[in-house]
């Protein structure tokens, strides 16, 4: 059986926010945090990346959707081959005897799925997870809204768990945390921590850490109670960068400000926007835009012309410049995939860096430098940290002033 270790390193030593750092050991392999995890959606095997950001990948795949259901994948030998070879080639794009790998299984099915549905499902996470994350059955967890229905869901977790833990090579379990009302995901927490588990997965639902905080606020409170949140790794799932106006030439960037709620580890956003085939192509034929972080001003700046690019393209990157301007008038889907690479790595770098800052510095001074952290953003992380100091009645007054 293996086991993950989550090992505290450094907290704020003004206890104002919950910026920490830790290290995650599995099977062998270990991650120091904050880290960014990088998408084997986007990524390339001959792409490269500052090392230092490196140590834990995604391997984020659809499973069970309208046009290939479950139950074809598994009868049907090319819908499973083909599934099987996206599956596979993310894997292998990631350095896997080194880095640790977890693979997100996300279903659009309406209904619960078979004994030997599940059994397929949660063997093909095994395969590609170091730390096997519990599926995400989205649009039934979207619409529970009862007693009874959310107890069909922690039964079926209970069945999930109960498979995991009956394979031979038993990995760690990373329970699932999708967006619930606020009175179940306590519960759903609660759950989770009586069984033991120290690894979570909380579904931002493409949404930022700033709009979505009310609900993980309670994940947080509940770790905490229990004496758990030094004790666990939590990861950010879906995760939006913030509004990213169409007319801004730089908007704030608020993914980043994941780690100071307490979150470990980062994934990037996977859901777009709902569009039909035709205006995806419209999009793909307007004037290439595109938005790159910049880590020293916490900035998403707007790039209307390759030249631009030039003048915030930072000189410790692995990815190409040359790709970028080459691809800027010819290649949208691609210029659009090296845009995603360089803000993953400059995200990467910036979790590096918090680390010597959470050791060395004062977390807050730190963000109040940044021009485009806002003061009611960092007022926001100060005040959830202070919430959880009495978790069974946090000061809503406070909270919305």
């Amino acid at each position: 059986m293996t086991h993950l270790y989550v090992d505290p390193i450094f907290v704020d030593k003004e206890d104002e926010t919950l910026y920490k750092s830790k290290k995650i050991r599995v099977d062998g392999k270990s991650f120091d945090t904050p880290i960014i995890s990088y998408d084997m959606t986007v990524f390339r095997s001959i792409d490269k990346v500052a090392p230092q950001t490196k140590g834990l990948n995604e391997i984020y795949q659809l499973m069970g959707t309208e046009k290939v259901p479950i139950e074809k994948l598994m009868s049907n030998v090319k819908a499973e081959k083909d599934f099987d070879i996206r599956l596979q080639t993310k894997f292998n794009r990631t350095d896997f005897a080194h880095e640790v790998n977890i693979g997100i299984l996300e279903s659009e099915s309406l209904s619960y799925p078979s004994e030997k549905e599940l059994d397929y499902i949660l063997k093909t996470a095994s395969i590609v997870s170091d730390i096997v994350p519990i599926p995400n059955f989205r649009n039934i967890t979207t619409n529970i809204d009862s007693d009874f229905q959310f107890s069909e869901y922690t039964n079926f977790l209970e069945t999930v768990i109960s498979n995991v833990e009956s394979y031979k090579n038993r990995k760690p379990i990373m329970g699932v945390i999708p967006k619930l009302s606020y009175t179940n995901t306590e519960k759903l927490v609660n759950f989770y921590s009586d069984k033991g588990f120290n690894a979570f997965y909380v579904d931002f639902a493409a949404r930022n850490s700033i709009t979505a905080q009310r609900d993980f606020l309670h994940v947080f409170s509940v770790l905490q109670e229990r004496d758990l949140i030094e004790k666990s790794f939590v990861y950010a799932f879906n995760v939006d960068a913030g509004r990213l106006s169409k007319n801004a030439t730089v908007v704030n960037a608020r993914d980043i400000l994941s780690y100071g709620f307490g979150f470990d580890a980062m994934g990037r956003k996977h859901r777009r926007v709902k569009a039909s085939s035709e205006t995806w192509r419209k999009i793909n034929t307007l004037p290439n835009r595109i938005r790159l972080f910049n880590r020293y001003d916490y900035g998403y700046h707007r790039i209307l012309e390759a030249e631009k690019i030039k003048k915030i393209y930072p000189n410790d990157s692995c990815i190409s410049l040359e790709k970028l301007l080459s691809n800027f008038y010819t290649n949208v889907q691609e210029l659009r995939r090296c845009e995603n690479m360089l803000n993953s790595e400059q995200l990467g770098l910036e979790a590096n860096n918090l680390k010597y800052i959470i050791k060395n510095d004062k977390p807050t001074k730190y963000l109040a430098d940044k021009t485009y952290v806002k003061p009611i953003d960092l007022k926001t992380i100060t005040k959830f940290r202070k919430s959880l100091s009495n978790p069974a009645k946090p000061n809503w007054e406070d909270w919305f002033k």
